[in-house]
């Protein structure tokens, strides 16, 4: 289970809107619990450096500034996520919410 606080949800959201029609993505930080469950503690709203709406690519600085500030704070890299123009529409109940892959 993934357990996202409902301001850190509409901090993504608003960053999938802010870039459309091109594809947001960033990386979430947190910790597992003993059950498993991945809980978030921080977002990181990366640049898609590609400015596609078909794929990313996050910008490397920002991503090893993100992980160096998930790890100096004695997390762990948890997800990444990218939201497209094809499950945008997701947020308003069409589709599944976004993609996440495990790091």
């Amino acid at each position: 289970m993934l357990i996202l606080k409902q301001e850190d949800y509409q901090k993504i959201l608003e960053h999938a809107r802010t870039g459309l029609p091109n594809e947001a993505c960033g990386l979430l930080g947190g910790y597992t619990n003993e059950d498993g469950s991945q809980v978030i503690t921080d977002v990181y709203l990366l640049r898609n450096v590609d400015e596609s709406r078909e794929h990313f690519s996050m910008d490397p600085k920002e991503q090893f500034a993100a992980v160096k500030d998930i790890r100096g704070k004695g997390r762990d890299m948890q997800l990444f996520f990218r939201v497209s123009l094809l499950n945008f529409q997701s947020f308003f109940g069409y589709r599944t919410f976004f993609d996440v892959e495990r790091i």
